[in-house]
């Protein structure tokens, strides 16, 4: 099932701000992409879906993809600094992922550096538009990018190689800033199983670029963690949904994802965000949650197996 994210638009010249910002951050900088590489495979997954439990390594495969809309070309200083932005998000994700898990007693490993792991990241092509096709909520392009993972992408040798216990992908497209659909996810459900599980990462969104926050959002969704910004997974309800608003939650799954809570901007070199207890006991990295109980919402898919 489709979870989408939800950013907080900000003002044209604040997002040139930010970017120029990225600019000049003075990051390292990475080698250009080369060509896609990969041996067909369909491996078995377990009940929970190919990230299977937020506990010990996870493997990350990045896609960069290109759709009937939009298309990667590094020889493109803008289409090369988006590839490095995507890099260095995942990069700053990964370690908030990392801290928030430790901060609940769960030790969790993330390798999704593709530079040091080159099997971690890979090329491919729809035929459809990925935003048209989510916008309409048709899904075919789900079934396009679950192709392609299977017949591109050896996961199974990939988590032997790493020690990896589970694994996800994120599908990054070049989408201009001028998007205005937002990143989802297909994520495993009881109600909805499936093996695959991938995020669609939407580079260019609402006249900014995508921040870190978002791909931790994103990436918390395979694990099931239900976005706290409207209501229906877990019997969230509207009436919380208006709360956690006008309380300014700032879980990583709510309305402020990404935003500083000073400012309201996006924020670039971290993740602002916490990870509550909601959010924490529906990834499984508690067995409780007070703000479920004294709302009522239905028990977590870990607790319900």
């Amino acid at each position: 099932m489709r979870k989408p994210g939800k950013t907080i638009c900000t003002s044209l010249v604040l997002c040139v701000l930010c970017i120029a910002g990225l600019a000049a951050a003075g990051r390292q900088k990475l080698q250009k992409p080369g060509s896609s590489r990969g041996s067909s495979s369909r491996e078995k997954i377990p009940v929970l879906g190919s990230s299977g439990k937020l506990e010990g390594t996870i493997a990350i495969v990045t896609i960069f993809m290109n759709d009937a809309r939009t298309s990667w070309n590094f020889d493109r200083q803008e289409d090369y600094d988006m590839y490095s932005y995507a890099y260095y998000d995942l990069q700053i994700a990964c370690e908030w992922l990392t801290k928030a898990c430790r901060d609940y007693g769960r030790k969790v490993k993330f390798v999704w550096d593709w530079t040091e792991h080159e099997e971690l990241c890979c090329y491919g092509s729809l035929s459809l538009s990925a935003t048209r096709e989510i916008a309409n909520e048709t899904y075919n392009s789900d079934s396009e990018v679950q192709s392609f993972i299977r017949n591109n992408i050896d996961s199974e040798r990939i988590k032997k190689s790493l020690g990896a216990n589970g694994i996800i992908y994120l599908a990054c497209f070049n989408t201009p800033y001028s998007n205005n659909v937002s990143c989802c996810t297909c994520m495993w459900e009881k109600d909805y199983p499936r093996n695959e599980e991938f995020c669609y990462i939407f580079m260019g969104f609402a006249n900014t670029v995508l921040e870190p926050a978002h791909f931790a959002h994103e990436i918390l969704h395979t694990f099931g963690a239900p976005d706290l910004y409207y209501a229906g997974m877990y019997g969230i309800t509207q009436e919380y949904v208006d709360y956690a608003e006008s309380t300014q939650n700032y879980d990583i799954m709510g309305s402020y994802c990404g935003a500083d809570k000073a400012t309201g901007q996006y924020v670039y070199d971290k993740v602002p965000n916490t990870l509550t207890d909601i959010t924490a006991y529906y990834v499984g990295l508690t067995n409780s949650s007070k703000t479920v109980r004294t709302w009522g919402f239905e028990p977590s898919d870990y607790d319900s197996r």
